[in-house]
């Protein structure tokens, strides 16, 4: 009997993704081959090609999911409803991407890795578009607090994308390099701890000396 996924072309998209998708998480990107995205999807090989005409168009596919579910965290991280100070955001935010990077590591691997593997070479222009779209609504929270950081004096005057870049560097770098036993014994620490000191570091430079 046929289903609603035979005829409706979004549904099948999404269950060819579907497919890529479990694929990743148990295997890793040499996982995703088309053939055994087409076996896990229950349907033919030029049938998947249909869809996505190559691998990458399908890491693609997941690395746009990867990059919302982060700008989800981030967006709960800013809490909007709450009255806080932009130091507060800002801390609240780091504790949002670190979250993001435990509870999805694999998402958080493929976010990482996106400029390492010549992605953006792979994929049409509309794809990478979305791409940089998606990524710049994630960091637009860490960047709004920036930016009412300093209308509200807390933060000393700066432009509020590169403290993004800043602070979006420093969390990521923590977070890979101490995720490495060795150097978390070289420093007799955890990732979560250096993380912590790190992104209050950040924030006293940002401060004013009234706030000091």
């Amino acid at each position: 009997m046929a289903t609603r996924r035979d005829h409706d072309p979004e549904a099948r998209r999404l269950s060819i993704l579907d497919a890529a998708r479990e694929l990743y998480f148990t295997k890793g990107i040499k996982g995703i081959r088309m053939e055994a995205v087409a076996k896990n999807a229950k349907i033919a090989k030029g049938t998947v090609y249909l869809y996505y005409p190559n691998k990458e168009t399908l890491i693609a596919g997941l690395l746009l999911e990867g990059i919302n579910v982060l700008g989800e965290y981030l967006k709960d991280g800013y809490a909007e409803e709450q009255q806080l100070s932009s130091e507060d955001r800002i801390r609240q935010l780091s504790k949002a991407y670190f979250q993001f990077s435990k509870d999805h590591p694999s998402y958080y691997r493929l976010v990482s890795a996106y400029d390492r593997g010549g992605l953006e070479n792979s994929v049409s222009q509309e794809i990478n578009d979305q791409i940089f779209d998606a990524s710049s609504a994630s960091l637009a929270w860490i960047t709004r607090s920036m930016r009412e950081g300093v209308a509200s004096g807390e933060f000393h005057p700066g432009r509020a994308r590169d403290r993004t870049g800043i602070f979006w560097a420093a969390m990521h770098g923590a977070i890979m390099l101490f995720s490495h036993p060795l150097r978390r014994q070289l420093l007799d620490t955890d990732v979560e701890a250096v993380y912590t000191k790190i992104v209050e570091m950040i924030i006293e430079g940002l401060k004013t000396e009234g706030d000091a």
